[in-house]
This record gives C-alpha cells, structure tokens and sequence, in this order.
C-alpha cells in the first residue's frame, strides 16, 4: 500500500475512532511508526518501551494506545515525553479499533505492529527487520521468536500433560 492510499484509508479509519493525542514533535522523515495497543497490560507495557528504548539506536516513532485501561496506564503513558499517546474513546474500544487509531495517526512511511508484551533483546532488532524488508518488500510480516521464561514451563507442561489425557 503506498503512503497515499494508506493516508486516506488512515482518515476513514481516523473518523470511525476518536482519540486525545499527546504527540511529541517528529520529523517529516520518519521511515517506521511503531504501534502497539495497551489494555491494562502497564506492567508489561513498561517493559516493552523499555526495551525498545534501550535496544533501538535507530530513529523511530513509538505509539502507544491505550483502550480506557482503566488503571494508571493513562497517567504514566502521558509523562513519557518520547512517545506518541493517543487515548482511545471509542464506546467500545478494541485491539483492531486501537490498531486502526494508531496507524491513522502514524507518520512513517513503515509500520511496525507489536503487543505490548513484546521484549526487544538485541540491539538492532529494527535495522535487521528493516534490512530483509528491503531485500523483498513483498514481505508483509514478521514472527517474533516466541521465549517461555521457566516459570512457564510448569504450566506449559501441565497444560501439555492435561491436553494428552483428554
């Protein structure tokens, strides 16, 4: 989708949702917007920004949207000056209206969709993302490697044990 198309499908999208927006100022020259969509996940929300903060040299534009959470996400998002917040007002706020919101407000020439529970643990994670984009644009997406922390194994093995039985 070229950026025109994806402005006017943006403002179809913009006027199906309303937002506050706390925006710090960016440049014109913006190649990746970030967008990733919170919903009373602050803790790992934290994390996430965080982590992109310390592992992204690259310049990018980070968008966070919070869907009515609800807890102090809405207050410790305002206060972080390197972030776009957009608060969505939707009666009915979802991750796909949330998403929608986001990237009507994006100003990169490339969006980067993540979950907020998504840790970066490498330094530049964007660079490599943005290295195989250009060796075949035709690629629309991306996994990340999915890590389950020890603590998970436990439940992850009885969920496995439990699903055998049946």
């Amino acid at each position: 989708m070229d950026l025109a198309t994806r402005d006017s499908t943006a403002e179809m999208s913009a006027n199906s949702a309303t937002a506050t927006v706390t925006a710090p100022s960016v440049g014109s020259d913006v190649l990746v917007s970030v967008v990733i969509v919170n919903y009373s996940t602050l803790l790992q929300t934290k994390l996430c920004l965080r982590s992109i903060r310390r592992y992204t040299p690259e310049s990018c534009e980070v968008i966070v949207v919070d869907n009515r959470s609800g807890d102090d996400s809405e207050e410790y998002l305002r206060g972080l000056p390197w972030i776009r917040f957009l608060s969505n007002d939707n009666e009915e706020p979802t991750h796909r209206n949330g998403l929608d919101l986001g990237i009507a407000h994006a100003r990169g020439e490339l969006i980067l969709i993540l979950h907020s529970d998504f840790f970066v643990q490498k330094s530049g994670w964007l660079s490599h993302l943005l290295n195989l984009w250009k060796k075949d644009t035709a690629v629309l997406g991306s996994q990340d490697r999915v890590v389950i922390p020890f603590s998970g194994l436990s439940r992850l093995n009885l969920w496995w044990k439990r699903r055998k039985r049946n």
